[in-house]
């Protein structure tokens, strides 16, 4: 079954009234007309607007956002404890590549530099060389 726009907004418009008790204004009788307007708030209707808070009315929507806190808490710890794993593996593996990076460095140092290795090898060619004379 498919419902319009406009008869949407009439069975709205109808359930607040019973809870309201108040006749409904403002209702378009074309669903076709432009709706580039709706956004617009006039003077009277931000007053209207004001009326609706009432002790009750703030009580409510304090439980709505207690009541979605208790159902996203867990996807909110979730997220927290992720992004600290996330960060403490990044630690660690940083940690690791410099680790590694000053073990490279401190083997290069006691084996020598390609050149002074190069040397070496030529030299002990040449000495090899030198005594099948």
């Amino acid at each position: 079954m498919k419902i319009t726009r406009q008869r949407l907004k009439d069975i709205i418009l109808e359930e607040m009234n019973l809870m309201d008790g108040v006749v409904a204004t403002d209702v378009k009788a074309d669903p076709t007309e432009d709706d580039a307007n709706m956004g617009d708030i006039s003077e009277e209707e931000l007053e209207e607007g004001l009326e609706m808070i009432t002790p009750e009315n703030i009580q409510l929507v304090a439980n709505v956002v207690a009541q979605m806190g208790a159902n996203f808490t867990p996807a909110i710890a979730a997220a927290i404890a992720g992004m600290s794993l996330k960060n403490a593996l990044d630690y660690l593996l940083k940690k690791k590549d410099a680790d590694e990076e000053t073990e490279t460095v401190q083997e290069e140092a006691e084996e020598g530099t390609l050149e002074e290795l190069i040397t070496q090898a030529i030299q002990e060619e040449l000495a090899h060389l030198a005594s099948k004379k």
